[in-house]
């Protein structure tokens, strides 16, 4: 049996998916029960969430020049679409939410005001910086001067 449990803040939605009924917390190992603590599973950030103007434009930067796996693209209500890209072999991803309404769209390129938002990690930095501002150019500020 599979089970969903999700909540939403503003600013975060936190859900669980269980087999078999193993919840958020599981008791200490044998002996130690007498604690009446209990133990954290671990946590980690699946998603994250990116508003763009429109998602089959996202999903050709990310995908074509970025190389990024198209991982969901599912219609969902209201013209919304759940789409997921990610780098090969990440474990997490981001979420291509199209932006709605003048406040959201007023945020798209600029979601973090004005500081950096996501690092990207390449084991060929030059490589990937050739493929990045190969045609068409992706326009990059320098932080680190060779």
């Amino acid at each position: 049996m599979i089970d969903v449990v999700a909540a939403r803040l503003d600013w975060l939605i936190l859900y669980r998916v269980s087999l078999l009924h193993s919840g958020w917390f599981t008791r200490l190992p044998a002996g130690t029960e007498h604690l009446g603590q209990l133990h954290r599973m671990p946590q980690r950030l699946n998603l994250t969430a990116l508003l763009v103007d429109e998602y089959d434009t996202a999903i050709d930067f990310f995908v074509g020049k970025f190389g990024f796996e198209l991982r969901d693209d599912t219609a969902l209500t209201d013209g919304k679409r759940w789409v997921v890209v990610a780098p090969h072999g990440a474990a997490s991803g981001l979420l291509l939410a199209r932006a709605i309404g003048d406040r959201q769209r007023r945020a798209v390129g600029d979601q973090s005001g004005g500081r950096v938002f996501l690092f990207l990690e390449t084991d060929d930095f030059a490589r990937d910086h050739l493929a990045y501002t190969d045609d068409p150019p992706i326009q990059w500020t320098p932080l680190l001067s060779p």
